[in-house]
């Protein structure tokens, strides 16, 4: 039960910190933990020489290659489907054993083998399939709202005055769209490129991106996110779903925001 819940806490804890992150410091408070175990019941925790370099390799291949791999594939994948494939391990080391000479590889053992095999790519792939579906309908309908929505030329109330390519010279007053990439410092270059002098920048996740030609008011989307990077944020949105301030509350003060960064104020 322990193990089986290790695939859904990882799945969970890489969500808010990158993988390579978490495990560093899953791996280093446990190795501490087990030194300090270890000095409390042997009295000492000294090795023989001859046995620092096979057990560093042992644990550079077993701990230190494996925990960084894993993590970070299974932040591409459903905690399910990595249960499924880290499960069928006994699967690789029949094969390996057989191909290396180490043990022999029998029919009935091999027919186990492309059977477990074979369950496992039918369940990954009808979860795969199924991902694939929505994300299919997802861009479906996002494609079918642009092409009905973009052609009405408007964002709230405001009409679409222009359309730009990536970096290309913003010389039309109003309301425009650019074409950029959703990645932050290219997007915000291709803005800057263009002539924008301020940005506005909404985040969810705290990117504390900032653009040095020209300023950045930086938006969180939520409170709780706002609250652990004051320091990094500039105003708060997150009060509309807190629901302490209305929509047009903080579009004022984003409005106002823009108009003091405009006479000088530092973001």
């Amino acid at each position: 039960m322990i193990w089986a819940g290790n695939f859904v806490v990882v799945k969970a804890a890489i969500g808010i910190v990158p993988p390579v992150g978490y495990s560093l410091v899953r791996f280093l408070l446990a190795g501490l933990i087990l030194l300090a175990i270890c000095q409390w019941q042997e009295g000492s925790v000294k090795l023989p020489r001859s046995d620092i370099l096979p057990l560093f390799v042992i644990g550079a291949m077993g701990f230190g290659v494996y925990q960084i791999l894993w993590p970070t594939a299974l932040s591409t994948t459903t905690a399910g489907n990595s249960a499924l494939l880290v499960a069928s391990t006994p699967i690789f080391t029949a094969l390996v054993a057989a191909a290396s000479g180490a043990d022999v590889l029998t029919r009935r053992r091999l027919l186990g083998a492309v059977v477990a095999f074979a369950g496992v790519g039918l369940v990954v792939g009808l979860t795969a399939a199924v991902a694939v579906a929505g994300v299919a309908q997802s861009v479906g309908g996002q494609a079918y709202s642009t092409y009905v929505n973009t052609p009405l030329g408007s964002s709230g109330q405001s009409p679409l005055a222009a359309v730009y390519a990536y970096a290309q010279p913003i010389d039309a007053p109003g309301f425009g769209f650019m074409d950029t990439p959703g990645y932050d410092p290219v997007s915000m270059t291709g803005l800057v490129t263009g002539g924008c002098t301020i940005g506005v920048f909404t985040t969810g996740r705290g990117s504390v991106y900032g653009c040095k030609p020209a300023p950045c008011i930086k938006i969180a989307t939520n409170t709780p996110m706002f609250e652990r990077m004051t320091d990094d944020m500039d105003i708060n949105a997150g009060t509309i779903l807190d629901g302490t301030e209305t929509l047009e509350q903080v579009g004022m003060r984003i409005f106002e925001k823009i108009v003091a960064v405009a006479g000088g104020e530092k973001t």
